[in-house]
C-alpha cells in the first residue's frame, strides 16, 4: 500500500502549487479513487451472484 501513502503525499504536496498545475495529480487521485470504488461494488456483485 505504499503508493497510496505517495499519492496521499502528493497530494497534500500540491495544495501549495496553482490548480492549473496540480490538477494532473487530483486527477490520478480521483480517478484511483472510483476504480477502487468500481472493484469493490464488482466483488459484492459477484458474492452475491454465486
Amino acid at each position: 500500500m505504499n503508493i497510496l501513502h505517495d499519492l496521499a503525499e502528493a497530494l497534500t504536496m500540491v495544495t501549495a502549487v496553482p490548480l492549473y498545475a496540480a490538477l494532473p495529480v487530483y486527477l490520478i487521485g480521483y480517478g484511483l479513487a472510483v476504480w477502487v470504488i468500481a472493484k469493490a461494488i464488482k466483488a459484492v456483485k459477484d458474492i452475491f451472484n454465486k
